[in-house]
């Protein structure tokens, strides 16, 4: 948990950094839950959260935006 807290962050520092978009943030972000994903070995944990993890950014946006 502390290593996917660790890799949020530098993704968010690195982007910061050299100004990308929050759309460019949030598929940074979408590669890193992918790959704390992987780690997870109950099958249908894992099919959770990939389907969390490969919401498209403007679905993401929209529900965010209907909160």
């Amino acid at each position: 948990m502390l290593t996917a807290i660790k890799s949020v962050v530098f993704s968010l520092f690195i982007c910061f950094l050299f100004g990308c978009s929050t759309k460019q943030a949030y598929y940074s972000l979408q590669q890193d839950m992918r790959h704390e994903c992987q780690k997870i070995m109950d099958n249908h944990k894992y099919k959770t959260c990939m389907e969390e993890a490969n919401v498209r950014y403007e679905e993401y946006e929209k529900a965010r935006k209907d909160l």
